[in-house]
């Protein structure tokens, strides 16, 4: 499952680059199927990950890069 979501991020990374808008929606899509697959098989809920992100909203706001020793916390 980790190396299909390897895969799939990739293609994501590639679309992005060519700018492909149709394939780069496309592979976003695969994406997120196969992040939600490893998810259910890890127990994790899509709930808990959106809690997480508004975390570190409310700790950061919406920042490119957040610093390591924050989002440990």
């Amino acid at each position: 499952m980790a190396k299909k979501l390897v895969e799939e991020a990739t293609e994501v990374a590639i679309e992005a680059v060519r700018g492909e808008r149709r394939c780069l929606k496309s592979e976003s899509a695969d994406l997120l199927y196969h992040l939600v697959v490893i998810w259910n098989a890890m127990g994790i809920k899509p709930s808990d990950v959106w809690g997480e992100m508004k975390r570190r909203e409310r700790l950061l706001g919406i920042a490119e890069k957040l610093p390591k020793r924050l989002i440990r916390n």
